[in-house]
């Protein structure tokens, strides 16, 4: 497990190019001039609409995520794999029943930390330790920067360009290496194919690996992107994963989608729903199967 001794104020230079110190607040409130696309916003913007992605966006409609204790024991042990994050705030208590747990559990998330209760802490620390054992038998070692910031440009189908950040979990950069810990309930190879698409990771894989050759072009072509899905319950199972054909192209797809959409809702202003006008729609055919077998059988 690392340390991690990173601050939130960040007064670092913000261009095209790799930043290893900067604070994951700092990153997530966009840290551009202007605002910039993310592959978790290329995914909302796809999977939901562009009024989605424009109200999710910290410079944009700047929708705060809500706070949960399931979110917040990943982060937590993520964290801890990692030596950095948002920051544990510890709290003295055995739950946030009391008056003053709550308070300083409120203090904690205003400041833009994580709070955990002392037991959770001690919890969250064995499971990191047992994941860890299990990395070592994987032969999986994350010795290079962890949380580490790109900033980079994507070209667009008319000439012009997209400012885009990544952050990316873990980097060994001379190796062309990314490792990225998801917290699953079930690290089951189908769950984590489902996962892949259900949650964007496709599109994850094609911005991080887009953003290694055009900051490296030396790696381009080269970069080796493995999830690690791990189980945070026993027998905290890790199942690494490496996008392969269908997969890559699927993101790749998306992602270069993802861009000219972004392109185009910043370039006119329209960040449209889910449709511009009345849409038609029939009845699925399993409604109209059931509907008929039911007739059938009266």
């Amino acid at each position: 497990m690392r340390e991690n001794n990173r601050i939130e104020v960040y007064a670092g230079p913000v261009a095209p190019g790799f930043i290893y110190d900067m604070p994951a607040a700092v990153y997530h409130r966009d840290p551009c001039d202007t605002p910039s696309l993310s592959a978790s916003i290329g995914h909302r913007l796809l999977s939901e609409s562009p009024k989605h992605a424009w109200l999710a966006h910290p410079k944009l409609g700047g929708a705060a995520a809500k706070n949960s204790k399931a979110f917040d024991r990943g982060s937590i042990v993520h964290e801890l794999l990692l030596g950095c994050g948002k920051g544990l705030e510890p709290i003295d208590a055995e739950d946030f029943k009391t008056k003053a747990a709550r308070e300083s559990r409120d203090a904690a998330y205003a400041a833009g930390k994580t709070p955990v209760l002392q037991g959770d802490l001690a919890d969250a620390m064995d499971v990191a330790r047992r994941l860890e054992e299990q990395l070592d038998d994987l032969g999986i070692l994350l010795n290079g920067t962890s949380e580490t910031v790109a900033i980079w440009e994507e070209p667009t189908q008319f000439g012009g360009s997209v400012i885009c950040r990544g952050m990316m979990d873990h980097l060994i950069l001379d190796a062309a290496t990314i490792y990225d810990i998801k917290s699953i309930r079930s690290a089951n190879p189908k769950v984590c194919q489902r996962h892949m698409v259900e949650y964007g990771y496709d599109i994850q894989w094609a911005a991080y690996t887009s953003a290694l050759g055009k900051l490296r072009p030396d790696l381009a072509g080269r970069t080796d992107f493995v999830f690690l899905f791990c189980e945070l319950d026993p027998p905290y199972c890790i199942t690494p994963v490496r996008p392969s054909g269908s997969m890559r192209q699927l993101g790749q797809s998306k992602w270069d989608r993802a861009v000219e959409s972004w392109s185009f809702c910043r370039t006119s202003g329209k960040w449209r729903g889910y449709t511009e006008g009345i849409i038609e729609v029939e009845a699925p055919p399993w409604a109209m199967a059931q509907e008929l077998g039911s007739d059938a059988a009266a």
